[in-house]
């Protein structure tokens, strides 16, 4: 399962810097690096793994694949919501050509909080699972 973990990490570290390539016509700046850092950082340092078991655990892809799935759905219909209220209360959202901090910021914390439920809810299922 090692593998998987790797992948993961090599998936989120592909997806960031084909975002900063694809970025070049409005220009990168140091927070799109460190986006794509924290991004690749987040998924590393990620505990699904060693929450499922670590190499005692069984089916880690499958709970990861849809466990993931769903919390990711739940959370991207959150975290729309809540840009739109801070959006329109704090006027954000203004056309800019360049990554801000704050932006970095509530990016890292939203994954962050995704992998942290994906692991929450991993672990809920392994313990269930080992009591049967």
């Amino acid at each position: 399962m090692p593998y998987a973990v790797t992948f993961t990490a090599l998936s989120s570290a592909a997806v960031s810097l084909s975002l900063l390539l694809g970025s070049s016509l409005t220009g990168i700046n140091v927070w799109d690096w460190l986006s794509a850092g924290s991004s690749f950082l987040i998924g590393v340092a990620s505990t699904v793994y060693r929450r499922n078991g670590g190499s005692e655990g069984k089916h880690f892809l499958q709970r990861m694949l849809v466990i993931g799935w769903v919390v990711s759905l739940r959370c991207l219909v959150t975290f729309l919501a809540i840009a739109f209220l801070l959006a329109a209360v704090l006027g954000w959202g203004e056309e800019s050509d360049h990554t801000t901090w704050y932006e970095v910021f509530l990016i890292a914390v939203a994954e962050a909080f995704v992998y942290w439920r994906i692991g929450h809810h991993v672990r809920d299922l392994a313990t269930w699972a080992a009591a049967e």
